[in-house]
């Protein structure tokens, strides 16, 4: 199955005596978090992934992070403005997605990838590290210091207006 160019789930399907198929198993293609170099640049403490390209249907600005997090590595896709500096910070967005979704699933549900960027916010979409039964899935109990620490380099960075940081998510994201 290929949602808006990214691969999630593979089907396996059975034909039965008289050619009717119908599904025998299926099972989730996880993408993993890529091995990147040490001098990788680095943003809100992560590395970027200088050999990602976004899918056609996201902004071909979208960048993706590996960021280090003593319960496992996990993945941030980030879109900002261009004009995002010290001296003129942008806003911040975590967009936290809901169960069985990605970071970039978010972004292409909601469009805050494009719309935060639009009116000047920096958007950073997470996408949680640990599955159940196959798929992200978050937990409070688990990953409440992951995405406060993210938040929290965020809002330390010269390009983010700390008084401007918002969170926001669906289902099991929000």
């Amino acid at each position: 199955y290929d949602y808006m160019g990214m691969s999630l789930i593979e089907y396996t399907c059975c034909m039965d005596d008289s050619g009717v198929g119908e599904e025998c198993g299926s099972k989730i293609i996880e993408p993993g978090v890529p091995d990147l170099p040490m001098d990788a640049p680095k943003r809100f403490g992560c590395s970027l992934d200088e050999s990602y390209t976004p899918s056609s249907a996201l902004p071909p600005s979208l960048q993706k992070y590996v960021c280090d997090d003593p319960q496992g590595a996990y993945i941030v896709h980030v879109n900002s403005p261009d004009h995002c500096n010290e001296e003129n910070p942008c806003g911040f967005i975590m967009d936290i997605h809901g169960h069985s979704m990605s970071g970039e699933m978010q972004g292409l549900n909601d469009r805050l990838f494009e719309e935060g960027v639009k009116e000047g916010f920096v958007v950073a979409a997470p996408t949680s590290h640990l599955t159940e039964g196959g798929v992200p899935s978050w937990s409070p109990n688990i990953h409440l210091d992951m995405l406060h620490s993210l938040i929290s380099m965020a809002a330390t960075s010269p390009e983010i207006d700390e008084n401007h940081i918002h969170v926001t998510g669906f289902s099991q994201g929000g």
